[in-house]
């Protein structure tokens, strides 16, 4: 028998020599390998190749990992160092058993620093862990995985807390000082100053937690955007890359792998991933296992090979687009057309298998196109129960990333008759304070009114009571306010403890000045100036809930601001913007969004005139609500807060007009409360054509309408701009009066 079984593994060896020597081929050349990977997965060769990899695993000698006193050290006993790549480390204050390390060197793609792979620090393997950094000279980490996974601790937190008492922890001989942490969607920057005990040296140190790194795998576009700044860290200092998932095997072999292949395109013109993973299973066990791990790695070396850096400084943004501009003669494309066109084809389909629940009977009426359906992996599930025949957990919306957080933005349609309470359930489960409307101020039989317009007055909508607290009227933006409570409280809501909350004092940005004939924004400044107005708004009320954004079909328009709110941050907080990837980002749950050469070069020519006024320092407009309805709202609110004005110096602000019939004051004098807000017209002509139709023919009598007798309530306006004689608007300090509306001037819907 044991002769028989010797055979038997001797021919199984001798087959799997020679798949892998059949499948040692030339490397792929760069110019070849799009097409070469689509073949390669029609023909699944992929699955030979990664077959041939697990069974061909070199013996190298491994008796230190594998010592009975290191067992609970490693992770896994089948992901460990050789003998000959294990690193060492040596500390005064360290024992025995911490002196081990489950960690290999990694030899890099020719003169490349190389690589150490080890899995995440334990408990006892901690001290030990950063000894190794500090004697290997490590300055850059990548943690390829989260803290946590589905509720599983994937390594120990082996850094101190961003809270000013915890930024400093020490772990045997080595002091680590916590000194920045950048939050970025799916990923975390960290920089850590350390030292050993006794010592004037310190270093820095660059981490990146890859909380978007899981075991089901990761987007291809972000792994080479976090490869981009780790690099970039990288150049910058010696010693090698230090990566580390939880095992030190999977997650960390594909980043690995990931690496040195474009490292090796970028030397050589070609690619050889079958060789690059047998290199890397030459110094430690189990690099590459399975074949999602392999897709990963062709997958992601394609998107680099097709895109390349989009990334464009702010100081060059405006001379980029100019070039961009520019036609090439041979393709008859710009730079804007060549890269739309590649977007279109690195952003994947979303199959119908994919939108199971939008297909289902009961939600298909949920929907303007049956075709325009969320994926169920992004699309937010409604939880309030309504009781009805329509109250199903569907809505016809998608969760978008942003750049600083996940989930940032919910896009959906505007609320057909049969789901108009949908939108509030929608805004109350999630606790949305931030609606943005990016439709004319029209309604028709197919796009509903879904909000009250009487002032003080509550509608239930579904389970949902909706209270309009008032509104605020800009050229080309209406803003209004509401605030929202769950009504209906079930057994359910009792045993969940999901009953009657607090209200949600909710904003509608309303942006009328897109007109249903225009593909883009018409008034750019306009457009500049509501989404200033709403990150004040989100400023000031620290909500890190998502904002949701509304067009009439739910992808139209909807692409825009996501992908313009995704390059504004990223401008603020690295003073670059990448468009592209932002676009394909946005893209990825619905790939309908941005889907004209209109809106994607909109989105350039916005953000260059967002740098030209970035600097520009214009006065605030402050607005509050009377205290009455404060005191009301347990969480309070203010209608118009923080409103930076970011338009440019050439366009003047004439005066506040429009207060009648057709503006936007109301007072509501039975319960002593009133609300005063301005409309101030870009357009002069346009401004005068408005007051003689409300009977104001010129500032005068404006400023006379407004100096009126008072009224028995109480206003209270902070920073409110008084209307002067010469049409400007003045700011008055908090502790400044004024003057109430007359009782003419009563109220009329926004």
């Amino acid at each position: 028998m044991p002769g028989e079984q010797n055979r038997d593994r001797l021919a199984l060896d001798q087959s799997v020599e020679k798949e892998v020597k059949a499948l040692r081929q030339q490397p792929i050349q760069v110019h070849e390998f799009v097409n070469k990977l689509h073949q390669k997965k029609l023909d699944m060769y992929l699955n030979f190749e990664v077959r041939a990899i697990v069974h061909h695993q070199v013996e190298y000698p491994c008796t230190i990992a594998i010592q009975p006193e290191n067992f609970s050290s490693n992770v896994t006993q089948d992901v460990v160092p050789y003998d000959h790549s294990l690193v060492k480390i040596e500390g005064f204050s360290l024992t025995k058993e911490e002196m081990y390390i489950n960690a290999s060197y990694i030899q890099g793609y020719s003169t490349h620093k190389g690589y150490i792979a080890t899995q995440g620090p334990r408990g006892n393997t901690v001290a030990a862990f950063w000894q190794m950094v500090w004697q290997q000279d490590v300055h850059v980490i990548v943690m390829a995985t989260g803290l946590f996974e589905h509720a599983v601790q994937q390594c120990e937190k082996y850094w101190g807390s961003v809270r000013s008492a915890d930024k400093y922890v020490r772990y045997g001989d080595m002091h680590i000082h916590l000194t920045d942490t950048r939050q970025l969607a799916k990923l975390t920057i960290r920089t850590f100053q350390i030292f050993p005990e006794g010592s004037d040296l310190t270093r820095t140190i660059q981490h990146f937690e890859m909380a978007g790194f899981t075991d089901d795998g990761a987007e291809p576009g972000f792994l080479l955007e976090v490869r981009r700044r780790v690099n970039h860290a990288l150049d910058q200092v010696p010693g090698p890359l230090l990566v580390h998932c939880r095992c030190g095997g999977s997650r960390t072999a594909t980043y690995i792998a990931i690496d040195y292949c474009i490292r090796q395109l970028e030397q050589e013109n070609f690619v050889d991933i079958f060789s690059t993973v047998l290199h890397l299973r030459k110094f430690r066990t189990n690099m590459i296992r399975t074949l999602s791990q392999y897709r990963l790695i062709y997958d992601t070396v394609a998107l680099y090979i097709q895109v390349r850096s989009t990334v464009i400084p702010c100081a060059i943004l405006p001379t980029t687009t100019q070039t961009m501009s520019i036609t090439d003669p041979q393709t008859n494309t710009n730079g804007y057309q060549k890269e739309f066109q590649l977007l279109d084809k690195v952003v994947p389909k979303i199959s119908i298998g994919e939108c199971a629940s939008g297909h289902r009977e009961e939600n298909r009426k949920k929907s303007r196109d049956i075709m325009m359906l969320p994926p169920e992996r992004a699309r937010p599930y409604l939880q309030t129960i309504e009781m009805s025949e329509s109250g199903t957990d569907f809505i016809n919306a998608v969760l978008v990333d942003g750049f600083h957080q996940e989930s940032s933005y919910i896009v959906t349609q505007w609320p057909m008759d049969g789901t108009l309470n949908d939108i509030w359930r929608l805004l109350f489960d999630y606790k949305i304070n931030t609606l943005i409307v990016l439709h004319e101020n029209k309604t028709t039989r197919s796009t509903p009114c879904f909000w009250p317009k009487v002032l003080d007055q509550e509608i239930r909508y579904g389970p949902i009571g909706v209270k309009y607290l008032g509104c605020q009227k800009y050229p080309h933006i209406v803003i209004r306010a509401f605030a929202i409570q769950k009504r209906s409280i079930g057994m359910l809501d009792v045993l969940h403890g999901t009953g009657r909350r607090e209200p949600i004092v909710v904003k509608m940005f309303q942006f009328t000045g897109w007109h249903a004939r225009d593909q883009t924004p018409t008034p750019t400044k306009a457009f500049l100036y509501m989404m200033g107005a709403i990150r004040d708004w989100r400023g000031t009320t620290t909500s890190s809930k998502p904002v949701c954004i509304m067009s009439k079909d739910g992808f139209t328009r909807c692409g825009v601001y996501c992908t313009l709110a995704y390059c504004w941050d990223q401008l603020e907080m690295e003073a670059e913007v990448d468009v592209f990837n932002a676009a394909r980002i946005i893209k990825r749950n619905r790939p309908q969004m941005l889907s004209t050469m209109a809106e994607y070069m909109y989105c350039y020519s916005y953000l260059t005139l967002a740098v030209q006024l970035k600097k520009e320092a214009l006065p605030s407009v402050i607005l509050t609500v009377p205290p009455v309805i404060e005191a009301e709202i347990a969480e309070g609110y203010e209608l118009l807060t923080g409103f930076q004005n970011i338009m440019s110096s050439q366009t003047s602000l004439t005066d506040c007009h429009n207060q009648g019939p057709n503006g936007t004051c109301g007072v509501s004098n039975g319960g002593h409360r009133e609300l005063l807000s301005n409309q101030i017209d870009l357009d002069l002509d346009t401004g005068i054509k408005n007051n003689v139709r409300n009977g104001l023919t010129s500032s005068a009598q404006l400023n006379r309408k407004l100096s009126a007798p008072k009224t028995q309530g109480r206003i209270h306006n902070r920073d409110k701009p008084v209307v002067q004689s010469d049409s400007k608007p003045v700011l008055h300090n908090k502790k400044d009066n004024l003057q109430p509306v007359s009782k003419q001037m009563a109220y009329s819907p926004c």
